[in-house]
């Protein structure tokens, strides 16, 4: 319901409870008056939940995203080390393949 409703609904209900005799009417006032300040505490404690809501889409927003980096980043290093293990591979097919200094001088 738009809380243009319930000002409308409200005021008729007030306006209704005015009618009453006046043994009923404190009474009824007393619960309108408890019902209007729970309705004011429910409508507060929504918009304090759609900011809540609202701040929670942008964490997880954030969230997925810091994810997406970090999981290119992981890709990346993972890349950088087969690069690394690659040259370490060739480094040692290299050394393999050259005759050794220490051979020759010890003729």
């Amino acid at each position: 319901m738009d809380p243009k409703d319930y000002a409308a609904a409200f005021a008729k209900a007030r306006a209704e409870i005015e009618e009453l005799p006046e043994e009923q009417r404190a009474r009824v006032l007393e619960l309108f008056e408890e019902a209007l300040r729970k309705q004011g505490e429910i409508i507060e404690d929504s918009r304090h939940a759609e900011e809540v809501a609202r701040r929670l889409g942008h964490s997880v927003e954030s969230l997925r995203e810091s994810a997406e980096r970090l999981q290119d980043q992981l890709q990346d290093m993972r890349i950088a080390a087969k690069l690394l293990l690659l040259d370490l591979e060739a480094s040692r097919r290299e050394k393999g393949n050259q005759p050794d200094d220490d051979e020759d001088t010890e003729d």
